[in-house]
C-alpha cells in the first residue's frame, strides 16, 4: 500500500513539471506567415509577427512562450538569429499583453 502511494505521488509531481515547462502559447512559422498552434494572442501581436515573419518567406519554425508578463519565456525552433531576433523585439514590445 505504501508502494502505490509513493508511486502515485512520484507520478503526480512528474506531471505537474511537464505541465509547467509546456508552452501556454505556440505559433508556427511557415511560407511567411504566423499562425497561432496553442494559446490566445492579441491581434496586435500576431499582426506584428506577421509582418516580421512576411519578410523572409523562406523561416520555419516554431516559437513556444511559457509565462506571462515579466515571467515570458521565448524559445525560437528552427529560425535564423536574425529573424529570431526581429520576433524576441515583437515580443518584447508586447510582453504586457501576452
Amino acid at each position: 500500500m505504501g508502494y502505490l502511494f509513493i508511486s502515485l505521488l512520484v507520478l503526480f509531481v512528474a506531471g505537474v513539471s511537464w505541465a509547467k515547462r509546456r508552452a501556454d502559447i505556440v505559433i508556427t512559422i511557415t511560407g511567411g506567415t504566423a499562425t497561432l498552434t496553442r494559446g490566445d494572442v492579441p491581434p496586435t501581436v500576431m499582426h506584428d509577427l506577421d509582418d516580421v515573419v512576411r519578410k523572409v518567406p523562406e523561416a520555419e519554425g516554431r516559437l513556444l512562450l511559457t509565462g506571462r508578463g515579466d515571467d515570458l519565456t521565448l524559445t525560437c525552433e528552427g529560425l535564423d538569429e536574425g529573424v529570431s531576433q526581429r520576433i524576441r523585439n515583437t515580443v518584447l514590445f508586447h510582453r504586457a499583453r501576452l
